[in-house]
């Protein structure tokens, strides 16, 4: 994304996710700086051979080539906001909310064409027009609701700064956010008192994508992408007409929140994740080396007389080896970290900085035993 667009950060989460995050961690959200939205990191440059690296993204599509799922909530903070430049895609989303597609009193869905298509594309991520988000803006390559995009599109980069133990942190914060997306966003059908009928048709459709198969086929209606006016007015009940209104009032019950008040909401399954959001947080604080490492597994994507390109915990994020230091990975072998650098030091006259092990460390090159 462009840096021109208000609030672009590359790993800054939107100002309310932010705040529930440190309330968890109390300490800094970590940044990763890798991931350079504003001149993408996965593009290639102009001085680049293509043999360089072994994935490229569209300049024009980025990772932008997915349809994020608004909670109800989210789609009424963008409608509350006024000024066009803070949320430049807001008209896109006002028309994607007019055509009805997707839409329940629970948000706005990608549709289950779109989802049809996007998980049975291969290489489709990155590349693909057809896929690519529908509040994206060609006109500066911006994300026209970054101000308040949901968990997926706030917590996935392509490159991690800490290699694996960033990309565990942020799987961890998106998993406990798309959790408290979803549980405030049927609390927010409570606080605005839907229907029986309306609660039961939307569940229904839930427990229907749950269980896939021959329940979750398309409907003629979804593969036209036109909209089954008889099951959106059960969906919607005495709201119907007034979906706007409804998503706003869903906003203002959700902004009022405290962070006590959301935990409340949320139950169990939102408690039981903090711990590992916690944990994924302290592993990156850590700084010592462990004191035995062996060689994790990895696959060798490009060789070359200086370098060897591995790939470890993502495609996206493939590591450059020196030769050298391929060739002594064999060297960690269980024993001491601290007498295998002595040892490779001494009989190989290579001296290994302990900032570099710990790199390894972090792309899962080496592990501890």
């Amino acid at each position: 994304m462009s840096s021109s667009s208000p609030g672009f950060h590359e790993s800054s989460l939107p100002l309310r996710y932010s705040s529930w995050i440190n309330e968890i961690i109390r300490g800094d959200i970590p940044t990763e700086k890798l991931a350079t939205c504003h001149d993408c990191a996965m593009c290639r440059k102009a001085d680049e051979p293509e043999e360089s690296q072994g994935l490229y993204f569209d300049p024009k599509v980025r990772c932008c080539s997915y349809v994020p799922e608004l909670p109800n909530f989210l789609l009424g903070r963008i409608l509350l906001e006024k000024n066009s430049k803070s949320v430049p895609g807001r008209d896109l989303l006002l028309n994607r909310i007019t055509q009805r597609i997707a839409l329940s009193p629970m948000g706005l869905g990608s549709g289950k064409m779109y989802s049809l298509l996007y998980s049975n594309s291969e290489h489709a991520f990155g590349s693909s027009y057809h896929l690519r988000c529908p509040y994206y803006i060609a006109d500066g390559d911006l994300c026209g609701i970054w101000k308040h995009r949901n968990s997926v599109c706030s917590t996935w980069f392509c490159k991690h700064e800490r290699g694996e133990e960033g990309y565990r942190f942020w799987a961890a914060v998106k998993q406990l956010l798309s959790t408290i997306e979803n549980n405030l966003a049927l609390a927010c059908l409570m606080h605005l008192q839907l229907s029986n009928d309306s609660v039961f048709e939307i569940l229904a459709q839930k427990q229907a994508e749950a269980e896939g198969g021959k329940a979750n086929l398309l409907a003629t209606s979804e593969l036209d992408q036109v909209v089954d006016e008889k099951t959106y007015r059960i969906l919607w009940g005495e709201w119907e007409g007034k979906e706007q209104e409804f998503f706003i009032r869903c906003a203002q019950f959700v902004d009022a929140l405290s962070w006590k008040e959301v935990l409340g909401l949320c139950g169990p399954e939102v408690s039981l994740m903090i711990p590992l959001v916690k944990e994924a947080y302290l592993r990156l604080q850590k700084k010592p080396l462990p004191d035995v490492l062996l060689p994790g597994p990895i696959k060798v994507s490009q060789v070359n007389e200086e370098n060897v390109l591995v790939e470890t915990y993502s495609e996206y994020n493939p590591l450059s080896l020196p030769t050298f230091i391929f060739e002594i990975l064999s060297a960690f072998d269980g024993s001491e970290t601290n007498e295998v650098l002595a040892r490779l030091a001494r009989e190989k006259k290579v001296e290994v900085e302990e900032d570099f092990i710990r790199i390894l460390c972090d792309y899962h090159v080496l592990v501890p035993a």
